[in-house]
C-alpha cells in the first residue's frame, strides 16, 4: 500500500509503501546539487522516523548520488575523484573537497548501511573496477539488519551495462507470509 509521495523538497522523490510488515521508502537524490542532497537527506530521515511509528521494521533504498564517508580513504587512494572531473563537479561541496555530508545524516539517525554491514573494511575496495563509486544503498532499522543475510555491489560488466554505477542488494532471512 503506497502511504505517501513526496515531490517538494525532493530533486526527483521519495515514494513511501507498507507490504508485508515492512516500512519501505525508495527515494532518488539530486544529482549535481550537494547542498540540496543535505536537504533532501533531512527529508528522508523525517520520513523514516514517521514510519518506524509504525513498529515495523524500515527499508529506505535507492540512488542517493553521494559517496560515503566510509569510503572516503578508499577513494583518496584510487585517485577516482582526480581522473574524473566531472564525478568531482557534482560530489563536490562548497569547499570543492567530496561531501560526504548527506550520507553522514542517514548514518547518524541510527540507519545501517547493508552493504557496508556486510564487507569488511579491508574489502571496500570491491568497487575500485567499477565504473562509478558506491552512490546507490539500502539501508535498514537494526531490527531489520539483525536478519540480513547478504548484500552485494555488483559491479561486472553485465551489471553495469544496466546503470551508470554499480547497483546494490541485500538478501534478508524473512519468516512469516
Amino acid at each position: 500500500t503506497v502511504k505517501e509521495r513526496v515531490r517538494e523538497g525532493m530533486w526527483h522523490g521519495l515514494l513511501w509503501a507498507e507490504t508485508g510488515g515492512l516500512q519501505v521508502l525508495t527515494a532518488h537524490w539530486s544529482p549535481g546539487d550537494w547542498a540540496f542532497r543535505v536537504k533532501e537527506a533531512k527529508n528522508t530521515v523525517a520520513k523514516i522516523e514517521e514510519a518506524k511509528k509504525s513498529g515495523q521494521p524500515v527499508i529506505v533504498m535507492g540512488d542517493f548520488n553521494n559517496m560515503s564517508p566510509l569510503d572516503a580513504s578508499l577513494l583518496a587512494k584510487s585517485r577516482f575523484l582526480d581522473e574524473n572531473k566531472q564525478v568531482r563537479k557534482w560530489s563536490a561541496d562548497n569547499t570543492g573537497q567530496p561531501s560526504y555530508q548527506a550520507i553522514s545524516i542517514l548514518m547518524n539517525s541510527g540507519m545501517i548501511d547493508t552493504w557496508a554491514a556486510k564487507t569488511p573494511v579491508d574489502a571496500f575496495n570491491k568497487f575500485q573496477g567499477a565504473n562509478w563509486p558506491r552512490i546507490d544503498y539500502i539501508w535498514t532499522t537494526p531490527d531489520l539488519a539483525k536478519r540480513l543475510k547478504k548484500a552485494d555491489m555488483h559491479t561486472s560488466i553485465d551489471d553495469m551495462e544496466r546503470s551508470d554505477h554499480p547497483p546494490v542488494s541485500a538478501i534478508f532471512r524473512w519468516e512469516g507470509k
